[in-house]
């Protein structure tokens, strides 16, 4: 054994399945990592036998073909010289058997059997003479019936003209149809579709009359090559070939029935009726032949006979009372006798059988749009009446034309009393077609007899509570649910109408109850929808949550479902899923709140951009309802993206809708808030007043108008009232405000204005407590200069100098310590003393002042919690 069928664990072979579990197994102990070697030798090993036998089974094929087509080689030889040279073939009888093997000489002696009964048209037809063949133990070898296997079939494409059932019976003791691929290498298509035709019994055609007639067999033959060819080219539509062979065929065997039928069919194609007609009356057929008379009324009916052609239909439904084609065409001959009523019942029942018929439902609809100039020429006697009725009754039963329905019952009534039934009827159909205020009082008047049939009481106490439910009469709806459901207590239909009226009512705990009934029942989605809306409806997120995913909503339940099961997902915090959801029920209608909740989502997902967005979107369709909450989230939006003037705006638009709040000031807070991160200080005052005329001691409030005096003033030149205004408020806030409580940026804006104001020892003591408290950045600045001015020149400098190095790039800093660097360096010199002072330092206004946080309120931190908003 080679090397790799060792390393493999196996012994040769060609299945290579096998070679791979075997690779797979040795796989599981040698691993690459381990032994890598090992591993490429395992694995040209498997390369290598797989190549093997994939080359042995190659070579196999092509023997196995070569063998073949010897055999067949062989074949033919003998047979032709068994044909061709019958003397010669007795003289040397021993030596012939002796030169091939017994299989062959078998399979010899069968085909030369199968040609003798074939060219005798009498043993032809005689099945028996083939089974008795077909079952000779003599030829049941395996070699030898694979041998016949091809050369039968090959014989008969010589003699392709046998009987169905002959070919049948061939095709069941040689399988050919399972080795439809292998024939298809050595056979014609032509010669594979007429096999295949034979195989089905729909394209029989007769040999007894063949069989029967007096003519030779070459003429026998010439017919029934004429015959087959003309059916295969007439199902083929070939009109030219077909007309040729079956007038050929015509001129020898002319009173051939299955000839006669298929000129029929040809003439009734090519639309040549007379011919048609002369051709099928020629025929001489059994009264049961259906296709005969199918094919017969439809020519008497294209050539006028109207009459004719409707007792050939009469004829058929005798024997097949449910042939389709004979319904239709009995039908259309009472169309074209003028028999309307007649008509629409015979074509009421083909579209009963087949729902599908176009032709059907387009007859009855240009019937039914007849109705007004049919009803009044019949005679309303008890058979009319009664097929009048009938025809209702078919229409009721589907929802296609039930104007024409209502149109036949209406006609009734107006000639006598409509019975319980007619009344039923009439409000069903006037119901289906939402028409239902016209479908009350025939309900009612349906109600007046109570029915026997328990079944038929039930559908009609149903379908008129389903009607008053619809028409909001949810009381009178109850009370018949209520009956249907003493009859049928778990009557799911009853049971969902039932819980939705309670539910319209808002009675909304007594629907719950029977939701709860209908579910312990059956599970359907539908009830496990009505009772989520109800847990909606009561704030219950979490069960009304369960029961919408129970329920799958989809394109049958009513869009609001999709906002309302939105809207319990934002309120159970699944923020994605509920925008998932919003979107879907935008799809189904414009619900514009659900852009409203789709905002809090995105808000709460800190995705502000989609929020705000979405708002605006909420606040195109909505002017009344909701603008304050929806001004907030695009306000507050806006402030976390620092979006500080779309803020303003949201904000002050909410202000327009403070009416009934009873905490306005939170809301001003926001707007004066926006306003400070906008630097809009001279707008900012007015709310922050408002805010202390609410909160008089909200420290949060004083302070931001300090700072916003603070930075509207011109510091190089300063206006007195803004001044005054500057100070007064400081003022306000050191009386109000507890030292302990108050916040160190009211010392460094005190400092800041002693300091401009000249009177630098105040400045110093505001600025060295502001400095103390942890102020940094302009505090330290300015309490540099104070400090510097004051003769403590050292620690002025080194204030100055860590000031600017925690912000290196500021330039109001860097100017004021080289300043003070400069004066430092010329203080020994007097003249330079006298030219400098640097309380005279220049005071222009500086970039920016430092501010304390604007969210400094407690309401604020609430709505922003971690947000910081201070100089950057």
């Amino acid at each position: 054994m080679s090397e790799f069928w060792s390393l493999l664990g196996i012994e040769p072979t060609l299945d290579t399945i096998a070679i791979k579990r075997a690779y797979v197994a040795k796989l599981k102990v040698t691993h690459p990592e381990d032994d890598p070697e090992g591993f490429q030798r395992l694995r040209e090993a498997y390369e290598t036998a797989v190549d093997e036998a994939r080359n042995a089974k190659v070579q196999q094929e092509y023997e196995a073909e070569a063998e073949e087509e010897a055999q067949a080689e062989e074949i033919e030889e003998v047979m032709e010289n068994d044909s061709t040279d019958d003397e010669a073939a007795a003289d040397g009888d021993a030596d012939s058997q002796a030169e091939i093997d017994v299989p062959t000489a078998l399979a010899v002696d069968f085909l030369n059997a199968a040609a003798a009964i074939y060219d005798d048209i009498h043993a032809r037809v005689d099945l028996k003479r083939w089974e008795a063949l077909l079952e000779d133990d003599k030829y049941i070898a395996i070699e030898t019936r694979q041998i016949l296997e091809y050369e039968m079939f090959k014989l008969f494409m010589e003699r392709s003209w046998a009987p169905g059932p002959v070919w049948r019976l061939l095709n069941e003791s040689f399988a050919w149809t399972e080795i439809e691929t292998h024939l298809a290498k050595y056979f014609p298509e032509s010669y594979l579709y007429h096999f295949y035709m034979q195989t089905r019994e729909y394209w029989d055609l007769s040999y007894d009359f063949a069989a029967k007639c007096e003519l030779d067999e070459e003429e026998i033959e010439h017919f029934l090559s004429l015959r087959g060819r003309a059916q295969i080219v007439l199902i083929q539509r070939d009109d030219e070939l077909t007309e040729q062979f079956l007038l050929e065929a015509a001129e020898i065997m002319p009173e051939e029935p299955d000839l006669g039928r298929m000129l029929g069919q040809y003439w009734s194609r090519t639309k040549d009726w007379d011919k048609a007609l002369l051709a099928l009356q020629k025929m001489d057929v059994k009264p049961q032949d259906t296709d005969y008379y199918n094919e017969l009324a439809n020519a008497l009916y294209q050539t006028g006979l109207d009459e004719e052609a409707y007792s050939a239909y009469e004829q058929i439904l005798r024997y097949a009372p449910d042939d389709f084609q004979a319904q239709t065409g009995q039908a259309r001959c009472l169309d074209k006798l003028g028999k309307n009523i007649e008509a629409i019942r015979s074509y009421i029942r083909v579209w009963k059988e087949c729902p599908w018929d176009l032709h059907a439902i387009h007859q009855l609809t240009l019937l039914n749009g007849r109705l007004e100039q049919i009803l009044p020429q019949m005679e309303m006697d008890q058979g009319e009446g009664s097929l009048l009725h009938e025809i209702a009754e078919a229409y009721a039963a589907e929802r296609l034309f039930n104007e024409a329905g209502i149109y036949i019952l209406s006609y009734i009534e107006k000639h006598e009393t409509l019975n319980q039934r007619q009344n039923y009827l009439l409000g069903h159909m006037l119901y289906q077609l939402d028409r239902y205020e016209e479908a009350a009082p025939y309900f009612k008047a349906a109600m007046e007899v109570q029915p026997l049939d328990v079944d038929y009481k039930l559908e009609l106490m149903l379908e008129r509570a389903n009607n008053s439910y619809f028409l909001s009469d949810y009381e009178l709806a109850l009370a018949l649910f209520d009956q249907v459901l003493e009859l049928e207590p778990a009557q799911d239909e009853a049971l969902f109408y039932k819980a939705e009226s309670l539910r319209r009512s808002d009675r909304i705990e007594e629907a719950i109850e029977v939701y709860k009934f209908a579910l312990e029942h059956q599970d359907h989605r539908l009830f496990h929808a009505g009772i989520a809306d109800c847990y909606y409806k009561q704030n219950k997120y979490v069960e009304s949550s369960f029961h919408f995913n129970s329920a799958e909503l989809d394109d049958r339940n009513d869009p609001v479902y999709f906002l309302e099961y939105g809207e319990v997902l934002l309120e159970t915090g699944k923020h994605r899923e509920s925008i998932d959801m919003l979107d879907l029920a935008l799809q189904k209608r414009n619900f514009y709140y659900a852009h409203y909740f789709k905002g809090i989502a995105y808000y709460r997902l800190k995705e502000y951009e989609q929020s705000r967005l979405n708002m605006r979107e909420f606040l195109e369709y909505e002017k009344e309802d909701l603008q304050l909450y929806a001004n907030l989230f695009i306000g507050n939006s806006s402030m976390y993206l620092k979006d500080w003037n779309a803020a303003v705006a949201a904000y002050r638009e909410l202000l327009n809708h403070l009416e009934g709040e009873e905490d306005p000031c939170t809301f001003i807070k926001f707007y004066a808030t926006a306003l400070l991160a906008a630097r809009r200080f001279e707008e900012a005052i007015e709310p922050l007043e408002q805010v202390l005329s609410m909160e008089e001691d909200n420290e949060w409030a004083m302070l931001h108008i300090v700072r916003a005096f603070a930075e509207l003033l011109n510091w190089n030149n300063i206006d007195r009232s803004l001044y005054r205004m500057l100070s007064a408020s400081i003022e306000r806030y050191v009386t109000r405000i507890d030292a302990a409580d108050s916040n160190p940026y009211i010392l460094f804006y005190a400092g800041l204005m002693q300091y401009y104001a000249h009177k630098y020892k105040q400045a110093r003591d505001c600025l060295e407590s502001a400095y103390d408290a942890g102020l940094r950045g302009d505090t330290g600045s300015y309490y540099s200069l104070v400090l510097y001015g004051a003769g403590e020149v050292e620690q002025g400098l080194e204030i100055a100098r860590s000031v600017l190095q925690d912000c290196p790039d500021h330039p109001d800093y860097r100017r004021r310590l080289q300043y003070l660097e400069e004066h430092y360096s010329k203080r020994s010199k007097f003249l330079g003393r006298l030219g400098m002072n640097p309380y005279r330092y220049l005071k222009e206004t500086t970039q920016r002042f430092d501010f304390p946080d604007i969210l400094g309120d407690h309401a604020l931190r609430i709505e922003f919690p971690g947000e910081v908003i201070v100089n950057e």
